[in-house]
């Protein structure tokens, strides 16, 4: 809405966009852009840590600058963006792999201080574990009053933030759910699903309520926390779903009901 039907022209705008983040808003915008803003994946990151022979201090903060400014000032010097962001991922795919990388085989080894040392097996060293964490999560599906149409609606808040799809409710049991009488007649959905989101270890309910044909109220729409909600046919409403999360939603409730 805010670029008007516009792809954004520059790495702040693509970072407004739902789901991009530094690394893919810095691989959009230097092929689609040409702007000189260079990404950091995991690739990256073992390329550019054996060629310094970096085995601490990677994964952290500071560490993760260090490279991200190594990188920006070597992409200076380019004039395919794009091309130095895409060498430098699919050199850590294809030849500085994490086990058995190809050194002999690489043009610079002569450079790479990893090499040299023969550190190449603890450059970078293991990614740190971050604990999971267990979430109960239900989606609700709110159902037109003639049963044939569902709202869908644009996430304000928590996973998924900004993409378009079914209400999203912290609890294990509709029961669960902080000022649940605002939903008529809710029905859970036999079955459930398992998601993950990052470090987030999802179980997920279903639940469906006759939302009526109008606007659902300010009230539910917060409950829910969707805003600029619209009624979409059933089969419609698959094509209007991005996430996968939404489709394990959909797929269960089509499932319960025959569809």
């Amino acid at each position: 809405m805010e670029l008007h039907g516009c792809f954004p022209v520059d790495y702040d705008g693509w970072l407004k966009v739902p789901g991009c983040g530094p690394y893919t808003s810095a691989v959009l915008s230097s092929i689609c852009n040409n702007e000189k803003v260079a990404s950091v994946d995991g690739n990256a990151v073992r390329v550019i840590a054996r060629l310094h022979s970096w085995t601490e201090e990677v994964w952290s903060p500071k560490g993760q600058k260090r490279i991200k400014n190594f990188l920006q000032e070597q992409i200076q010097s380019s004039t395919c963006p794009g091309d130095f962001n895409q060498g430098i991922m699919e050199m850590g795919q294809e030849l500085c792999t994490i086990k058995s990388p190809g050194c002999h085989e690489c043009f610079l080894s002569k450079y790479c201080l990893a090499f040299e040392q023969d550190l190449t097996e603890d450059c970078p060293p293991p990614k740190p574990k971050k604990p999971t964490i267990d979430v109960n999560l239900i989606g609700v599906v709110p159902l037109s009053s003639c049963g044939s149409k569902v709202a869908l609606g644009r996430r304000i808040s928590g996973f998924l933030k900004g993409t378009v799809g079914f209400g999203l409710v912290r609890g294990d049991i509709p029961g669960d759910i902080p000022g649940n009488s605002l939903l008529d007649g809710l029905s859970v959905v036999e079955g459930g699903f398992k998601h993950t989101i990052t470090r987030h270890k999802i179980k997920g309910t279903v639940a469906s309520f006759n939302g009526g044909t109008s606007d659902l109220s300010l009230e539910t729409l917060n409950l829910l926390s969707i805003e600029e909600v619209q009624w979409i046919e059933f089969e419609r409403v698959a094509d209007q779903l991005s996430s996968s999360l939404d489709k394990k939603i959909w797929r269960l409730f089509t499932k319960a009901h025959g569809l």
